[in-house]
């Protein structure tokens, strides 16, 4: 056959990615455990959350969520709001861009005054709108 009949020709497709998917944790209730002895500053590492969108689109913030204020709250409820003050979040980018959740303790742990902390984590990606999703963070203090 001619050359001038077939011809061999590149072809580049970029495809690019939409928001189409809302970052999510790997379980709906997160369970950490600390020793009641574990110093101030001291990071564990939480699940991160998984979400197949790249790039922008991809996981961009984790935040621990503040409990909304109600006129009636119960004493279990106030108790569990010291989580927020007793914890911080700080995010670890991996050089691949990943983004790694870790939990930070900013007060002294003592099983004797509170053995359990229930806080929502939130994670957001970068989308326009983002989306996000939440789960149930549950740290245990046991005892040394």
């Amino acid at each position: 056959l001619p050359d001038e009949v077939f011809r061999l020709v590149k072809i580049r497709f970029l495809i690019e990615d939409i928001n189409d998917n809302a970052p999510l944790f790997p379980s709906p209730v997160i369970n950490i455990s600390l020793p009641e002895n574990t110093a101030i500053n001291s990071r564990c590492s939480v699940p991160s959350a998984i979400d197949p969108d790249i790039g922008v689109n991809g996981i961009q913030h984790y935040e621990l969520l503040k409990p909304k204020t109600a006129p009636k709250r119960t004493l279990d409820q106030l108790r569990n709001d010291q989580g927020q003050n007793v914890f911080g979040l700080d995010i670890i980018e991996t050089p691949e861009g990943d983004k790694w959740p870790q939990l930070i303790v900013q007060q002294i742990l003592d099983r004797e005054q509170k053995d359990t902390y229930v806080m929502k984590i939130k994670v957001e990606d970068g989308g326009s709108p983002p989306r996000s999703s939440t789960a149930i963070l549950q740290v245990t203090v046991t005892d040394v």
